[in-house]
């Protein structure tokens, strides 16, 4: 099992190398299991793998601002602390 992290690649790589796998694997293997996360492989629709992009980017943004904003509790344990944050995000509607 091999895996490639896109995301911070942007969304032009992300679909140029779909299509090179896409390629690779038509012409080479026979037995070839493609997972994308962005949904391209399976769709070939840019406007649901710049919906995916923008959907991880905000859940990231997101969090990344609950860390920055939210203060950690000197008697909590990052796993308390953690978890908090992360349904401070999703009790506002701003995670997934």
């Amino acid at each position: 099992m091999l895996s490639v992290k896109t995301q911070f690649a942007g969304i032009e790589t992300h679909a140029l190398l779909i299509k090179l796998f896409r390629h690779i694997s038509r012409k080479y293997l026979l037995d070839f299991y493609m997972s994308d996360e962005g949904y391209y492989w399976e769709t070939d629709d840019l406007a649901k793998l710049k919906e995916q992009f923008m959907r991880y980017n905000t859940i990231l943004d997101n969090f990344c601002l609950g860390l920055e904003t939210i203060p950690k509790n000197a008697s909590e344990s990052l796993e308390d602390y953690l978890t908090r944050v992360f349904g401070y995000i999703n009790k506002n509607g701003e995670g997934a």
